[in-house]
């Protein structure tokens, strides 16, 4: 990670902020469906809570799925196009 010079990364409210990103949840649609991604990011908003604990408690998915499917690493990188024009 790259910063100013005299500046360091604080990795902990990075990983903190990463883990609240609401955007992120757009990595269960494929899987789970958009109205029940939305309800996780729904309810960990109201809650204040991870998508993680959100999508646990409502049981739409695994510890070991939401782990494989969300994986903010992975989506930094750009997507293969699916098509030539």
């Amino acid at each position: 990670m790259n910063c100013v010079a005299g500046l360091d990364v604080d990795r902990y409210r990075l990983a903190e902020l990463e883990q609240k990103s609401l955007m992120l949840v757009t990595a269960l649609a494929p899987a789970i469906g958009y109205d029940k991604a939305a309800q996780i990011a729904r309810t960990a908003h109201t809650e204040r809570t991870t998508l993680r604990q959100a999508a646990l408690k409502l049981g739409f998915v695994s510890a070991d799925e939401f782990d494989r499917l969300v994986d903010p690493h992975a989506m930094r990188k750009p997507f293969p196009l699916t098509h030539e024009r």
